[in-house]
C-alpha cells in the first residue's frame, strides 16, 4: 500500500508551514512507483487466475478424451427378448453376441410341507427346533400360521428350489397320537428350458452356466399353441448384442469440453488497440503453443490403442466349433466339403486329410458309462462327435493311434484376411479311466507351409481332471483359405482317449483404411472454420461401426516421435515442467518478485516520510523562530520610534 503522512500534525500554533500537507503531497509523488507495482500485481493476479481457468478447462478436455479412448465404456453387451414375461437376462463383458430361441417348460420351485395340530405358536416352534427334526430344520425354513383360535400350522418351505433340495417330514408315533398331521402342499421341481432346441435342467430359476457371460432369470413358462390336436411351446427369441450406443454422449462431452476451452482461449488472447478490450493473455507464447499443439493433435490420423495404423472398423464374427458342427448323413459318417468353415481331419500336424467319420448322433460317448476303446471296431477311430454330456452340448475328439491323430480346423472362408482371437480348452471325458494321456497341438496351417505358425503344444496328463486352456495373448492373422488347427495324438494304446474340445474363434476382417476412416469424421465430428468442434449428424449416422471401433480402442492425436496420444500430451502440459504449468509458475514467480519489490519500496518510503516530516518540521521551527525574532525586532523598533517622537 502507499505510504501516507500521519494524521498527527507537527505544526503548532503560529506555524508558517502546513507540514502534514507538504509531506502528504511529497509522498503522493514518492508512492507512484508503488501504484505502478500494484497495477502490475493486479494484472499478474488476473493472468494467474485466467491460466488456472485454462488449466481447469484443459483437465476437463483430457477427461472427455480419456472417456472416448476407454474401450470398456463401449464394450457393454445386453440381452433383449422378443416377448416379455418369460425371462430376463444380465450380460457381462465375456458374453458373445448371438441369437437364441428359448422355451421354458417348467420353473424351479421349492417343496412346501405343512404340519398341523399345534395348539400354540410356541409348541410349533418347539417341535421344529427339537433335535429329532434336525434334518428338517437344516433343509427348510419355518413359518407359524394361526388358522383359528388355538389351532396353529407349521409351514415348512425348502431353503432352495429344485429336487435336490427337497425334504420330507416323518411324524413320530407320539406326534400322530397327539393329533399332528403332515401334508405336502407343493413338490419340488427343477427348471427345464431349451436354448436353440438343446435341453437344460437346473435346480434354480437363476441360471449362470448355460451361456458364457449370460445369467438367465426364468420368470414363467412359455406360452403354448395347439394346432390339429398337437400342442407346441411358443419360443421367445433372446438376442445378445452390443448395448445401445454410448458414443453420442461421450462425443457431446468431448465437443463441449474442447469448445469451452477454445472460447476461453479466444477471449483471453484477443488482440485490440484498446487495452480495455485486449485479452490478458494476448501474445502469450506458452498458451498459444498449447492451443496449437491441441489443434495439431486433432488433425492427426486416428490410431488404435497402441498407436498403430487404424484399419477400417468392421464387426467381428464369432464361430463355435460345437454349435456350428456340420451335420453329416447317417449315424456314423457324413460327407465334408473343403468349403466348410469347420472341418474335421485325420492325420498329424504336417499332413491331414478330411475325416469321413464324424458323428452327429451315436453312442461312442455315453454319459456315465465310459466306453472302453477296445469295444470299437476297426474304422471307428479317429472320429469327431457332437453329443450331450450332462445336458451340455459337447464336441468329443478321439484319435486312432500315435501316427493317426484327429484335428478340428477353422477355415477362413471369406475373401479378406482376418485377425483371429482364439479361445479353446481340452479335457478328458473319462479322466479316471485314462492312464496314458494325450498330446495336442495348435497351429496355423500345416508344418512346412510358408505361413505355418506354431501357436501352442503340450500334453494332457493321464487321469487329469484339469482343463487345458488355449488362449493366445495375440491375435492370429489368417489369410483367405487358411486354417487354424487343434489336433490330438494318442500317447500309447487305446485307453479312453475321448477328449472334450471347446473352441471359439472371433474373426475381425482387415480392411485398409481410407482418409475418412482415420480423421475426425470417422467419429462423426467436424472441425469448423471458426475453430470449434461439432458433432455432425450426417457423419455420425455414416459411422455405423463407431461403437465397435471405440470398443476396440483408439488413440486421438498420437505422436509417433514421442509415442504419446493427446491425453498423454495434455498430462505433460499440466505437469511440472509442462508448457502450461511452467507458464503458471513463471507468472507466480513474477508476482512474487513484484510483491518483494513493493515491500522493499514501502519500507524505504517509511523512512523517506519520516525524513520529510523531520526536515519540514525543522524548517517550520526555524521559520517560527525567525518570525518571532522579526516580531521582537519590529516591536523594539516601534518602541524606539515612539520614544524619539515623544522627545
Amino acid at each position: 500500500m502507499a505510504v501516507t503522512s500521519s494524521s498527527s500534525s507537527t505544526s503548532r500554533s503560529g506555524s508558517t508551514l502546513d507540514v502534514p500537507g507538504i509531506v502528504s503531497q511529497l509522498m503522493e509523488v514518492a508512492n507512484q512507483p508503488i501504484t505502478k507495482l500494484d497495477t502490475k500485481i493486479s494484472k499478474s493476479n488476473v493472468k494467474i487466475s485466467t491460466l488456472g481457468m485454462i488449466k481447469g478447462s484443459l483437465s476437463t478436455l483430457q477427461a472427455a478424451l480419456t472417456d472416448l479412448q476407454t474401450p470398456a465404456n463401449f464394450s457393454g453387451m445386453s440381452a433383449k427378448f422378443s416377448a416379455d414375461g418369460v425371462a430376463t437376462a444380465t450380460v457381462s463383458s465375456s458374453a458373445v453376441a448371438g441369437s437364441y430361441q428359448m422355451e421354458v417348460t417348467q420353473l424351479a420351485r421349492a417343496s412346501i410341507t405343512n404340519v398341523s395340530g399345534f395348539t400354540t405358536s410356541a409348541d410349533a416352534l418347539a417341535w421344529y427346533n427339537h433335535a429329532s427334526q434336525a434334518a428338517v430344520k437344516s433343509s427348510a425354513d419355518a413359518t407359524v400360521l394361526m388358522t383359528s383360535t388355538g389351532n396353529y400350522v407349521l409351514s415348512l418351505k425348502a431353503k432352495a428350489t429344485g429336487t435336490a433340495a427337497a425334504f420330507s417330514v416323518t411324524l413320530s408315533a407320539g406326534d400322530v397320537a397327539a393329533g399332528k398331521t403332515s401334508s405336502q402342499y407343493q413338490t419340488a421341481l427343477d427348471a427345464q428350458f431349451k436354448l436353440n432346441g438343446v435341453s437344460f435342467t437346473r435346480s434354480s430359476n437363476t441360471v449362470t452356466d448355460a451361456l458364457t457371460g449370460v445369467t438367465l432369470n426364468l420368470a414363467a413358462a412359455s406360452g403354448t399353441t395347439t394346432v390339429g390336436g398337437v400342442t407346441t411351446t411358443i419360443p421367445v427369441t433372446m438376442t445378445v448384442a452390443n448395448a445401445a450406443s454410448a458414443a453420442r454422449p461421450k462425443l457431446d462431452a468431448f465437443v463441449k469440453a474442447y469448445n469451452d476451452l477454445n472460447t476461453l482461449y479466444k477471449e483471453q488472447t484477443a488482440a485490440s488497440m484498446d487495452a480495455s478490450t485486449r485479452g490478458v493473455l494476448n501474445s502469450d507464447f506458452a498458451v498459444g503453443s498449447m492451443m496449437r499443439q491441441l489443434v495439431t493433435g486433432l488433425m492427426k490420423p486416428l490410431t488404435n490403442a497402441s498407436g498403430a495404423d487404424l484399419t477400417t472398423a468392421v464387426s467381428a464374427t464369432s464361430y463355435n466349433a460345437t454349435t456350428d458342427f456340420v451335420s453329416g448323413t447317417g449315424n456314423h459318417t457324413g460327407a465334408q466339403s473343403t468349403s466348410n468353415t469347420w472341418q474335421y481331419f485325420a492325420g498329424t500336424s504336417s499332413a491331414v486329410s478330411l475325416l469321413s467319420d464324424y458323428q452327429t448322433t451315436g453312442n461312442f460317448v455315453i454319459p456315465g458309462s465310459p466306453q472302453w476303446d477296445g469295444n470299437m471296431t476297426a474304422g471307428d477311430c479317429p472320429f469327431v462327435q457332437k453329443t450331450n454330456i450332462n445336458g451340455v452340448p459337447s464336441l468329443v475328439l478321439h484319435p486312432d493311434d500315435s501316427s493317426t491323430g484327429v484335428a478340428v480346423g477353422w477355415k477362413n472362408t471369406s475373401a479378406s484376411t482376418v485377425n483371429v482371437t482364439l479361445s479353446a480348452s481340452l479335457a478328458l471325458a473319462y479322466p479316471s479311466q485314462n492312464s496314458d494321456g494325450l498330446s495336442f497341438y495348435v497351429q496355423r496351417e500345416l508344418t512346412g507351409s510358408a505361413r505355418y505358425q506354431a501357436i501352442q503344444s503340450g500334453t494332457i496328463a493321464a487321469n487329469s481332471t484339469s482343463t487345458v486352456t488355449i488362449e493366445p495373448a495375440d491375435s492370429i492373422e489368417v489369410a483367405p483359405g487358411e486354417l487354424i488347427y487343434i489336433g490330438l495324438g494318442r500317447n500309447s494304446s487305446y485307453v479312453y482317449d475321448h477328449t472334450v474340445l471347446s473352441m471359439n474363434v472371433t474373426a475381425t476382417p482387415e480392411v485398409a483404411p481410407t482418409a475418412t476412416d482415420t480423421d475426425l469424421s470417422a467419429l462423426g465430428l467436424k472441425l469448423l472454420s471458426t475453430g470449434e468442434l461439432a458433432v455432425d449428424d450426417t457423419l455420425l449416422a455414416a459411422a455405423t461401426t463407431l461403437d465397435t471401433r471405440l470398443a476396440a480402442g483408439i488413440s486421438i492425436g498420437f505422436d509417433s516421435s514421442s509415442g504419446n496420444d493427446l491425453t498423454e500430451q495434455i498430462t505433460a502440459m499440466l505437469a511440472s515442467g509442462g508448457v502450461l504449468q511452467d507458464r503458471i509458475e513463471s507468472e507466480q514467480k513474477v508476482q512474487t518478485e513484484l510483491n518483494t519489490r513493493k515491500t522493499t519500496l514501502q519500507d524505504k518510503l517509511v523512512s523517506v516520510q519520516a525524513r520529510y516530516t523531520a526536515q519540514y518540521a525543522a524548517l517550520d521551527a526555524l521559520l517560527f523562530k525567525l518570525t518571532s525574532t522579526s516580531d521582537s525586532l519590529k516591536s523594539a523598533l516601534d518602541g524606539l520610534t515612539a520614544s524619539q517622537k515623544n522627545n
